[in-house]
């Protein structure tokens, strides 16, 4: 999906791509990203948190997000944190501290499962908590731990305990559960952990001994066996029901299985990359879209029943936007699409609306990555790699299949290289050679197909050689001849003669940051503080007095300039600028540094406060920022 809306700019600008300062970010709709690509908003105890080691989350019937925590439970209501703590000198208080469930009943009370606390229930009006299993009678353990809580068809709830399975029926009454085994065996004394009610009633029960599957018809249990190895620990840490009645069984030794609904047959998920630790997975959870979530010790994945593995990811010390930490202990897929995940590192929240955008983030000497983070130009090549321009890292070449990087870097040592690593342009000359303008080195002429490369360069001695060696913008008329700005006025080159022919009439001797071309053959020209328009037919030259970043002109063959400080400027070649759209507009900043069109003809503003989409026909503006997701503003 992001190559198809990569392409949809591309074909608006002849292959090149608004410059983005300070790393890439890229757009893309409801892309499905894949590995290490996603960006998280991380809540941790410096936010409110009561503790960062979050064991369970859930969302009530209201859309309050409740987080269970080593350290008592919160409720977020999508800005601050409420803490509900344990307190030995408040009977009404959260008893226990670390909450390993949360449910909610049929009546809208809240359930809460702590380790040595038993069950809480809230009371919402009063904001209090009742222990049902204090008053009890045939309850002789009172420090009995909660870890997890399931409804039947009929409204009992089961609770798994560390020594046994507790019923409280319809009307409230609290049972222990004393199921039958075959061969006299005895269930009584496991530590469960797990529980779940499939399609038919049956309930499944995830122990520190394996799984088992009860039937409170006939009060009979009985062990299911999964494919572990002879002395294999056999703790199971997950129990989750797709919609289709499918059982995922996630254990802390032997990974992920999947159980059929129909014959109980057994599939292993191969989880991929193999990672140190991720053969414990403790949660499971189904998104909007039907991928699966699926935390382990060793990261977070994605899953698709037939595309298997979509995307793992992982904590980044050099991202700040990574997962908080690669232990995951609960995932929340909530109402509103949103994933919530909870990890030994804090609350992770991955919100959609900040996942249209991708981060390309820089690390000399990884592959991985980009070598520089100052990016000034793009270019896309027919087979769908994307050159990338730098500041300091010669030219970065991207493809997208593999998600690795080449490097074009300048060798003083090696003719074939570039010339300098500060790249500020390229242009595909249409006869298979590509052109790269530099900062001080001149102009690099790479062969496509052979990678050769032959240089211009100023020589003072020498008529015909490039003005300046500092070149900031190429562009190629309606003849196919290629122009150069350069920072000593206009250059064309000859190709019959391989020289350059310099234009001073245009703008002296002086910087030219920009030039392009328009529909009509003109070619508009930004110096230093007037736009400058170049009618090659009848030789004549227009100037209007604007700083200018560069013109774009639109599907409509309308001509837009982008402004130093009076934000966009609706051009026409006769008068001028005709109307200027700024801050006041709905522009993200009055700084304009590059545009852009997409397919529905919206126009996309580069500022030097954001990112800006303009309806021209509606004249509406919405902005994005770094709480959008992008790199930075």
């Amino acid at each position: 999906m992001e190559s198809n809306l990569i392409h949809s700019f591309e074909c608006k600008l002849g292959k090149r791509i608004v410059p983005v300062i300070l790393g890439i970010s890229l757009l893309f709709a409801h892309a499905k990203a894949s590995f290490s690509e996603l960006t998280f908003d991380i809540f941790t105890q410096e936010n409110g948190l009561p503790n960062n080691q979050i064991q369970c989350i859930y969302q009530d019937s209201k859309g309050w997000i409740w987080i269970g925590t080593s350290q008592g439970l919160s409720r977020f209501d999508g800005y601050s944190f409420v803490n509900f703590l344990s307190n030995p000198d408040d009977s009404t208080s959260l008893k226990g501290n670390l909450v390993r469930v949360i449910k909610e009943d049929r009546n809208g009370n809240l359930l809460v499962g702590t380790e040595n606390g038993g069950l809480n229930v809230f009371n919402r009006e009063l904001e209090r908590f009742s222990h049902p299993f204090e008053n009890d009678s045939g309850l002789k353990f009172r420090e009995i731990s909660v870890n997890d809580i399931t409804e039947d068809g009929n409204g009992n709830f089961y609770i798994g305990t560390n020594f046994n399975i507790l019923l409280i029926d319809s009307l409230g009454r609290i049972s222990v559960v004393k199921p039958e085994m075959a061969e006299s065996q005895s269930f009584e004394g496991n530590f469960v952990r797990n529980l779940q009610t499939d399609q038919n009633g049956i309930l499944w029960v995830g122990t520190n001994d394996g799984l088992y599957i009860y039937s409170s018809e006939t009060n009979l249990i009985e062990a299911f066996q999964l494919p572990f190895q002879t002395n294999q620990n056999k703790e199971i840490w997950e129990i989750f029901m797709d919609d289709d009645g499918t059982i995922w069984v996630g254990t802390y030794s032997a990974g992920l299985f999947i159980i059929s609904p129909e014959d109980h047959s057994v599939s292993q998920v191969l989880l991929i990359p193999d990672v140190n630790r991720n053969e414990t997975v403790r949660s499971v959870s189904k998104g909007i879209f039907g991928e699966f979530w699926i935390g382990t010790r060793g990261g977070l994945y994605t899953y698709s029943k037939t595309r298997g593995v979509t995307g793992f990811y992982r904590h980044d010390e050099r991202d700040p936007r990574s997962i908080s930490n690669n232990s995951i202990l609960s995932i929340l897929n909530d109402a509103r699409g949103e994933t919530w995940i909870g990890t030994r590192g804090g609350l992770n929240l991955l919100a959609n609306s900040k996942q249209v955008f991708h981060h390309f983030g820089a690390l000399p000497g990884d592959n991985n990555y980009l070598n520089s983070s100052i990016i000034y130009a793009f270019w896309i090549d027919d087979d769908g790699k994307i050159w990338i321009g730098t500041e300091d890292g010669g030219v970065n070449i991207f493809d997208p299949k593999s998600g690795k990087y080449e490097y074009l870097t300048a060798d003083e040592n090696n003719s074939n290289s570039i010339s300098q690593n500060c790249i500020k342009a390229f242009i595909d000359d249409q006869r298979g050679n590509l052109w790269v303008g530099t900062y001080l080195g001149g102009i690099d002429v790479i062969n496509l197909k052979t990678r050769k490369t032959s240089h211009f360069k100023h020589e003072p001695e020498k008529p015909g050689t490039l003005s300046d060696n500092r070149v900031w913008d190429f562009c190629l008329d309606r003849n196919n001849e290629i122009w150069v700005a350069t920072s000593r006025g206009v250059d064309k080159y000859n190709r019959k003669t391989n020289l350059f022919e310099h234009y001073p009439q245009l703008n002296g001797e002086n910087q030219v940051s920009w030039i392009e071309p328009d529909s009509k053959g003109n070619l508009w020209i930004g110096g230093l503080d007037e736009v400058i328009v170049f009618n090659q037919k009848e030789n004549t030259v227009t100037r209007f007095p604007e700083r200018s970043h560069t013109m774009f002109e639109d599907s409509k063959n309308r001509i837009w300039i982008a402004t130093f400080d009076k934000g966009i400027a609706l051009y026409s070649l006769e008068n001028g600028s005709i109307k200027y759209y700024n801050e006041k507009d709905g522009l993200a900043n009055n700084q304009a540094l590059s545009i852009l069109e997409d397919q529905n003809n919206n126009l996309w503003i580069s500022t030097n406060n954001g990112l800006s989409m303009f309806n021209t026909e509606k004249e509406y503006f919405r902005n994005f920022s770094r709480q959008d997701g992008l790199s930075n503003n």
